[in-house]
């Protein structure tokens, strides 16, 4: 038998031993507890960040659909006024992101970019990165230009040509032509160009008459409609332009008369409800296609040139005076006139969307993203 007191000594001891080990299993459980609240706050956050960035994606692809001529000509985050660095003030729901990095297909018209999206969270602790490809899918357009815009010089009315002549190029009037010196006419053919008139259908020459598209109503309430897009451009009334060098695909909508000066002009689509006086000079794009087009509801003159080239579209007709050269198409539905000769060279390689029947239309997908 143990002395009393030393039972007591030996109670005492087990008791603390007991504290001790609940003391412990306790603080475990609350480190444990405390190390779970912080993961699980760290995730939240993790997570949060994540759909902050993903928000940004879809809000770069909404503001693509809205804005295509964006994309086309690849601007950056900064030219588009999107976040490219930590924005001061969050959103309305507490989130914040910006682009991190951009970057664009090299090709000259951009069929995807890719994009660095950065998102924090509410409590501004998470940071997520996700990097993304956003595709553009186009239809429309260049591809589905009628022919008739293809072949050369076309007019519902008469062609009257005199020399001297040098044209490289297919000649069609619904309602007869007369061509001097006439050995024009063989050279042509010779060069397997060909010259048809719809007007006498016995003559060997004869060719059952073209469609030759107008400009109507209808179409110019489209291009009025695709002019007031951001990336476009409208003017009411009597106009005067003067424009230089590559417009990268800009349509000018004008509610009147317009006279316009160009300076190595290209990249550009004007559209007037009334007549177009042209001086100056336009080029071919850098692929030597033809992405100019003068659209009119009244007559087109061109005045004072050393060099045009474009798709030269009316309702009325086209008035040529001066002894520059002429490149493209002519497509009327009034007579063609035109004095000091004519050099015309037939160029049928067209890239403007705005002479199809179908107007070019985007489509743009989000897809491949990943977090960093």
């Amino acid at each position: 038998m143990f002395p009393l007191k030393q039972q007591k000594g030996t109670a005492l001891v087990g008791v603390m031993m007991i504290l001790l080990v609940l003391t412990l299993l306790g603080s475990t459980a609350f480190l444990t507890s405390q190390t779970e609240q912080n993961i699980s706050s760290n995730y939240n956050q993790s997570l949060q960040a994540l759909y902050a960035a993903e928000a940004g994606l879809q809000q770069l692809l909404s503001f693509y659909r809205q804005n295509p001529g964006d994309f086309l000509q690849k601007k950056t985050g900064q030219e588009m006024n999107f976040p490219t660095k930590e924005p001061e003030d969050p959103k309305s729901t507490g989130i914040k992101f910006w682009i991190n990095a951009l970057r664009y297909d090299p090709q000259e018209v951009p069929n995807y970019a890719e994009v660095i999206m950065v998102g924090k969270d509410p409590s501004q602790n998470g940071l997520s990165r996700v990097r993304a490809t956003i595709y553009c899918a186009r239809s429309g357009g260049p591809i589905n230009v009628p022919s008739v815009f293809k072949m050369g010089i076309v007019t519902t009315g008469q062609l009257h040509l005199n020399g001297p002549l040098d044209i490289l190029g297919n000649l069609h009037a619904n309602r007869g032509y007369s061509i001097e010196p006439s050995s024009v006419i063989e050279q042509l053919k010779q060069n397997y160009f060909s010259v048809t008139q719809s007007l006498d259908p016995m003559r060997p020459d004869y060719l059952a008459p073209l469609e030759v598209p107008m400009i109507s109503e209808k179409k110019f309430q489209d291009y009025r409609s695709m002019a007031q897009q951001p990336a476009n451009q409208i003017l009411f009334g009597q106009q005067s332009l003067a424009l230089s060098g590559d417009q990268k695909g800009l349509l000018i909508f004008v509610e009147g008369d317009l006279i316009l000066t160009g300076y190595a002009l290209s990249g550009v689509t004007i559209a007037a409800t009334g007549s177009i006086t042209l001086n100056g000079s336009t080029s071919l794009n850098g692929n030597h296609d033809l992405d100019v087009a003068f659209i009119a509801g009244g007559d087109i003159g061109l005045n004072d040139f050393s060099q045009i080239a474009g798709v030269f579209w009316s309702n009325g007709t086209v008035k040529k005076t001066g002894s520059g050269k002429l490149m493209g198409t002519v497509v009327c539905q009034g007579s063609i006139i035109q004095s000091g000769g004519l050099q015309f060279e037939r160029v049928s390689q067209i890239s403007n969307p705005f002479l199809s029947p179908t107007p070019t239309s985007y489509a743009f997908s989000l897809t491949g993203w990943s977090q960093m």
